[in-house]
């Protein structure tokens, strides 16, 4: 799976995700010991749940968690979510990355194919240089929930 985090005004990271598979609860313990210091929220968009971690408490399951970026990005959740703004660093490192990936990249080379098999096609709607936000407005998802997971 990806996960990239942006970071908000209020000094938190978010990382909306799309895992074929439940993996939220599996992936807790890493996360929360890999970013300890950080405050942060892993959503998944396609269940509506979120893992919280707060620095020395821990992390918690939520389901039923939405969040509103500020500025009319959505996450594609419904009902009256949590709003947030993105930070001004993490808005800057966005435009730079999009300046650096769009600067690098040779038309005449495209190959969406060879670019589809190192980054699977249903994470691009999460990357900044794929669809401009990084955050997605509509909630459409290229894995049914109901997937068969291992």
């Amino acid at each position: 799976g990806l996960v990239r985090f942006s970071e908000l005004s209020d000094g938190a990271w978010y990382a909306p995700v799309e895992p074929a598979c439940d993996v939220l609860v599996l992936a807790a313990d890493h996360f929360a010991a890999r970013f300890g210091p950080m405050r942060f929220a892993i959503h998944d968009l396609s269940r509506g749940a979120a893992i919280l971690h707060e620095p020395g408490r821990g992390w918690e399951l939520v389901d039923g968690f939405s969040l509103k970026l500020a500025g009319g990005l959505d996450d594609g959740g419904s009902g009256n979510g949590g709003r947030a703004a993105l930070s001004e660093t993490e808005i800057e490192t966005r435009r730079l990355w999009k300046a650096y990936f769009a600067s690098t990249a040779i038309q005449a080379r495209a190959n969406p194919a060879l670019q589809s098999s190192k980054m699977p096609k249903r994470y691009w709607r999460l990357l900044v240089e794929m669809d401009g936000e990084g955050v997605v407005g509509t909630r459409t998802s290229w894995i049914p929930p109901s997937a068969s997971c291992p």
